[in-house]
């Protein structure tokens, strides 16, 4: 493979997951026991997902050419069984259309997750944070397919074709290869650093940039969808200054990320993907409305707004059944 497609490889995977692996401490495992969820079957207006559906009392069918692909942002140093996914999202190619649509998944969406044993069989499941389906998944490959099973299951049966995560190890080095990043402090971090009001424009340094990606314990909104729109702001002023910043920059990072990757895809998978992103339309990062709420441990639940998440699914992934006029 020649050096320049290695290095667009790692341009990818550093932009759409290390960046955003925005880590929680102390958060507690919440476990409940559920029903089977039955997909689309939550009111009478909502066929599950098949050939066809139906909804608010119109008709769709699936895409034909939709690819998905898993991004996990991991909470640790390597890919262990205790890590959780802080970063979770969803990128939805149309090759249809030629279009990327990136939604963006909160981490405490409460959903079922299943519970695996060492040699990745399941042994149970329960609902709990979406980011623990990592923790129960064993580790490894096995906890990025446990990951990919949740999310399916969240999205009513949708298809994830590949996943890629990485840990938030090599967050400071990606910073610096494009000489820091700017952005405009959406909450107040004088906690950090005295000068660093809400509103205060700065040049994150190394360590710098995960703590305003990360931060959200000490903070007046400590919301985890505070923190998301920080990290949709991050990755916009990473993109931008990425677009300016010289290639050869990163060959150095090439080591640090290979050494902190996990994913289902070749290289090869990943060149053509990269192609794609570069010359596909970019639809934007969505994502669903909801409710927080803290349960008796004081765990941060997200209730995803069920009619808002349909119509997502149904715009990213269906077609609507075009009428006979001559009928």
């Amino acid at each position: 493979m020649k050096k320049r497609t290695y290095i667009r490889v790692i341009i990818f995977v550093l932009c759409f997951a290390v960046i955003f692996a925005s880590l929680i401490i102390g958060i507690g495992l919440v476990e409940k026991i559920i029903n089977k969820s039955d997909g689309f079957n939550t009111d009478d207006d909502y066929a599950y997902f098949g050939d066809e559906i139906s909804f608010e009392g119109k008709k769709y069918i699936p895409k034909k050419y939709i690819e998905t692909y898993l991004v996990l942002g991991i909470d640790n140093k390597e890919h262990s069984g205790s890590a959780q996914s802080d970063f979770i999202a969803l990128l939805v190619i149309d090759k249809a259309t030629e279009a990327v649509d990136i939604l963006q998944i909160n981490r405490d969406t409460m959903t079922e997750i299943r519970k695996l044993s060492n040699d990745g069989k399941v042994t149970d499941s329960f609902v709990g944070q979406l980011a623990l389906a990592y923790a129960y998944g064993a580790g490894g490959k096995n906890a990025c397919r446990n990951s990919v099973a949740a999310v399916e299951n969240l999205l009513y049966g949708i298809n994830v074709d590949h996943y890629i995560s990485l840990t938030m190890s090599a967050v400071s080095e990606i910073n610096d290869s494009v000489g820091g990043v700017t952005v405009s402090l959406l909450d107040d971090f004088t906690h950090v650093n005295e000068s660093w009001a809400k509103g205060t424009t700065v040049t994150l340094k190394g360590d710098e940039a995960l703590t305003y990606i990360r931060e959200r314990g000490a903070l007046e909104d400590s919301s985890n969808i505070s923190r998301m729109e920080r990290q949709r702001q991050y990755m916009s002023a990473l993109f931008d200054k990425y677009g300016k910043a010289d290639t050869d920059a990163s060959v150095d990072l090439v080591s640090v990320i290979s050494e902190h990757l996990i994913s289902d895809c070749t290289v090869d998978q990943l060149s053509k993907l990269v192609e794609r992103l570069e010359s596909y339309s970019n639809n934007g990062i969505y994502s669903i409305e909801g409710t927080v709420e803290n349960n008796v441990h004081q765990n941060v639940e997200f209730y995803p707004d069920e009619i808002a998440m349909k119509r997502k699914v149904i715009e990213l992934f269906y077609s609507p059944v075009e009428s006979d006029s001559n009928a």
